[in-house]
């Protein structure tokens, strides 16, 4: 299977897969029934955002304050074999304080499925054209800048039930991200490529196992970057009471990197002289892949404790490989009003032998964020933020205090010319 993948993963042929399968669930839908239920659902939020290092700078602290603004819809149609989706929504932003940092920002989600008695097919779709001002930070590295991104994602599946306690999924993930001034921020522009085969049989009611090997395609073109891995893992989840469930998953990825090296030499024309010029130079990383969830519900709290070591691409030309470790608590002193608390810690490398200095860094973040229902549409929230920093390259250290007020409206479905068509 995972030579098959490999032999077919080429960035021209996944594309042309990704899209005709996004073409084809969608030319599918309409025909699975003669009617459904349409409806509209109205979204909008105005925020406050305040910092005291927007840039995570280390030496040079920015504070910045702004205020944003965005709306959206929601659109669904729906019959009892399939769902369609579309959600367009757009996003002001702009800062009193603080340079080169406002933006315009929108996208678009477009997901379909297909759902019939053994065969389910699904195919998730999403542009967006956004800001790294929010995005970037965790798989990039520290950022230097600040510019606009636009991001592709493709995500087509196709699960067969074989009986009732076993079925298969076939799984394709395409990423394509571009930055519009990616030497000013440090940043490269990069396509990622995975597909998948999962075998998930049922134990019980209240377990089951799984198997999934899968390739991935991580491509650089502006430096002649990539990076080809084949893994595996193996997974087991229980929900073991009503206020108790756990899932585990434990595999292995290998990866072959290949990257250009600055290299001192002597050029023979016009003169012997030396040059610094870009040598094809390769690497390899193996390791063990990571994952359990641990949600525990009490009487009013939830509980959740994340752990997982994953291998994943970055916009500074290199994979990185992280361990994350998460644990969050949710407490509702109301139906209408909520606290939340949870703490994260990273600690990422660049993968093999390629290191890009601010990969390898150490992070904790704490967030805290309060809720309170307006009315049925409108909702307060506030949410802090701290994150330090920790890089052993240069041995540096920074933080960054985050504030975040705003008000949300959501206007709760509604439907379209009595909800059928």
């Amino acid at each position: 299977m995972l030579r098959w993948l490999e032999w077919h993963l080429t960035p021209a042929r996944c594309r042309r897969a990704a899209y005709l399968l996004l073409l084809g669930d969608a030319l599918l839908l309409p025909v699975a029934c003669d009617a459904a239920d349409l409806s509209w659902m109205p979204e909008a939020d105005v925020k406050m955002r305040a910092y005291d290092n927007v840039r995570w700078s280390a030496s040079n602290p920015e504070a910045a304050w702004g205020t944003e603004g965005g709306g959206g819809v929601d659109l669904k149609a729906a019959s009892d074999t399939w769902s369609s989706e579309l959600h367009p929504h757009a996003n002001l932003r702009r800062f009193m304080i603080g340079k080169n940092l406002d933006a315009d920002e929108y996208s678009v989600a477009f997901n379909n499925g297909l759902h019939l008695e053994r065969l389910t097919s699904d195919v998730k779709f999403r542009y967006s054209h956004d800001s790294t001002l929010v995005s970037e930070t965790t798989t990039a590295g520290l950022r230097n800048d600040i510019t606009d991104r636009d991001t592709i994602d493709i995500h087509p599946t196709l699960r067969y039930l074989i009986n009732d306690l076993t079925s298969a999924e076939v799984g394709f993930l395409y990423n394509d991200v571009t930055f519009a001034n990616p030497g000013n921020a440090g940043l490269i522009d990069y396509s990622y490529m995975q597909a998948s085969f999962t075998l998930t049989r049922v134990i019980d009611p209240v377990s089951s196992v799984f198997l999934q090997p899968y390739v991935s395609d991580f491509r650089t073109p502006q430096v002649g970057g990539g990076t080809r891995s084949y893994g595996g893992q193996v997974g087991y989840a229980r929900r073991f009471s009503e206020t108790l469930d756990a899932n585990v998953a434990v595999g292995f990825v290998s990866s072959d990197i290949d990257f250009l090296t600055p290299t001192l030499t002597i050029l023979p024309n016009p003169v012997p002289h030396f040059a610094v010029i870009n040598v094809k130079d390769t690497a390899g990383s193996d390791g063990p892949i990571v994952g359990l969830t641990i949600n525990k519900k009490f009487s009013n709290d939830t509980a959740t404790f994340e752990y997982s070591r994953q291998v994943s691409p970055s916009a500074r030309g290199s994979q990185s490989q992280a361990d994350h470790i998460r644990l969050g608590l949710h407490h509702p002193f109301s139906p209408r009003f909520w606290v939340s608390v949870s703490g994260i810690y990273d600690m990422r490398n660049a993968e093999g032998n390629r290191l890009v200095a601010d990969l390898n860094r150490d992070q904790a973040e704490m967030n805290a964020s309060i809720g309170y229902r307006l009315t049925e549409q409108l909702t307060f929230e506030t949410f802090y933020r701290y994150v330090w920093a920790s890089i052993p390259v240069n041995s540096t250290t920074l933080d960054v205090n985050t504030l975040f007020v705003g008000i949300r409206y959501s206007g709760g479905p509604r439907p379209v010319l009595g909800g059928t068509w």
